[in-house]
């Protein structure tokens, strides 16, 4: 793995900035220009010198990258902060448009919005703006065939406490609007909270589904959530839903001592990961399994209409690993799609300053062959007081015809914080570190075995030294 480049926000030692969560990050060419631009989102704050208040921005940054030189293309703010960050062409044109959801902070109230801005020479062009709706996730593709590309959201209207049920929405753009067309609130007893969406064609009927993630129930006993859905042009219909935990009644805690959860899912991507001709879902989050929260990563498919799960891979590093965020890519060229995976693993109770532990940013190449899971690489750094690689990408952004990735987060110094994006370039011949995981059932059974042989190779010998003893 190699470090081609490492960039801080313009704020870096003296303001703060955070490109938190999974989804705030995008990788598309805006302008035909040949080069692939990274788009990020999350927020920026300043300290006042009383250290009474702070000055919070969404900062909605263009970046390029051509191999020697990183530069800032375009860039927007407002005063609030950015949810999340989509690129994906809604007219049709060949252009791809820039979207943002979040929400405005002005004197009286929070305002959610959603935002689309064009790339127009080296400028964010405001298209269309939506206020009402909050977003966490966003993606772009024709759902009922009438060949006009909706918008499709997931989150859900702000109450009082900012938190919001879990909702999908879907958006026309019409004459410089945006018409919302359909909505879902997920009507449930249970709490818990869609975090993000991707579109594909699992059934390969031509037409798009929707598929979420995020998790169910309350946070002490959450369960990690998937489910997919269908929209007629009119109405908006659960397919089919799964919900699972490796431990139940039980759940760990953050870097703070907080409640984090039992099982979640943070991020999703949908792709054919095993060169099947079917498309599957790629899911990533974390599991408790009753000493420590494992990174998880699940590949399912569609089978007769319902979710199948394919495999499951856990991995533990320190004692809270979590994937916040997951891309798909050929990333070394060699016609084999590897699945990306990045977050942080840390110690628990590393928030307090002199802790051990601190958090480390995490990034994991996997292959899915269909059958297992081979890890490919593995690259761990720790810059600043802790860091995370919150999110993640891939895509060739330096025109050298080779898919590079591109990780973003938050790192932690002196008090602030800074988003810290770093583009890599891996190859898969230069010695890097290869392990094999199989699924579940062929775990268990290995276990199994070993384990029959152990006891009897464990009764032989208790049995051998207890006729020795009575020979003599």
């Amino acid at each position: 793995m190699i470090l081609e480049t490492e960039q801080h926000w313009y704020s870096f030692g003296f303001c703060a900035a955070c490109v938190f969560g999974g989804n705030n990050l995008a990788l598309a060419d805006l302008d035909n220009d040949g080069l692939m631009e990274m788009i990020t989102g999350g927020l920026s704050y300043c300290l006042y010198a009383e250290g009474d208040g702070r000055n919070v921005s969404a900062p909605i940054l263009v970046w390029s990258w051509n191999g020697e030189e990183f530069t800032p293309k375009a860039a927007c703010t407002w005063t609030g902060y950015a949810s999340c960050v989509y690129a994906g062409d809604i007219e049709g044109d060949g252009k791809p448009e820039v979207i943002a959801a979040g929400g405005i902070f002005n004197e009286a109230a929070f305002t959610p919005i959603i935002r689309i801005w064009s790339l127009e020479d080296r400028s964010l062009k405001l298209k269309v703006e939506y206020a009402g709706e909050f977003a966490t996730s966003i993606a772009v593709g024709d759902l009922d065939g009438d060949g006009a590309r909706e918008i499709v959201a997931v989150g859900g209207s702000l109450n009082a406490n900012l938190s919001a049920p879990s909702k999908i929405m879907i958006f026309q753009p019409a004459d410089g609007t945006l018409k919302l067309r359909a909505v879902m609130l997920y009507l449930s007893e249970e709490q818990g909270s869609f975090r993000s969406l991707s579109l594909g064609d699992l059934d390969a009927d031509g037409a798009a589904e929707i598929i979420v993630a995020g998790y169910c129930g309350k946070v002490e006993d959450s369960s990690g959530y998937l489910s997919l859905w269908r929209f007629d042009g009119t109405v908006i219909s659960l397919i089919d839903e799964v919900k699972w935990q490796t431990v139940e009644d039980a759940y760990t805690v953050d870097v703070s001592g907080n409640p984090m959860g039992n099982t979640m899912v943070s991020d999703l991507q949908v792709a054919d990961v095993d060169d099947d001709g079917m498309e599957e879902i790629v899911s990533c989050g974390f599991t408790y399994n009753g000493f420590k929260a494992q990174g998880q990563l699940r590949i399912w498919n569609l089978t007769a209409g319902s979710l199948n799960l394919e495999g499951s891979i856990e991995w533990t590093s320190l004692d809270i690993t979590e994937a916040t965020s997951t891309a798909i890519s050929d990333i070394d060229g060699d016609g084999i799609t590897e699945i990306l995976t990045s977050g942080y693993t840390a110690g628990y109770g590393s928030w307090s300053p002199d802790a051990e532990n601190k958090s480390r940013a995490e990034l994991r190449i996997w292959h899915w062959n269909g059958n297992k899971a081979e890890l490919e690489h593995v690259e761990t750094w720790l810059v600043g007081e802790a860091v995370s690689a919150w999110n993640v990408g891939a895509g060739d952004v330096d025109a050298d015809s080779v898919a590079e990735i591109v990780t973003v987060g938050c790192m932690k110094i002196g008090g602030l914080c800074d988003p810290d994006l770093r583009v890599w370039t891996f190859n898969s011949s230069s010695g890097s570190r290869s392990e094999s995981f199989l699924p579940d059932w062929t775990v268990y059974a290995a276990s199994a075995i070993i384990a029959l042989v152990v006891l009897t190779t464990l009764y032989t010998r208790i049995k051998r030294e207890k006729g020795v003893g009575e020979d003599s």
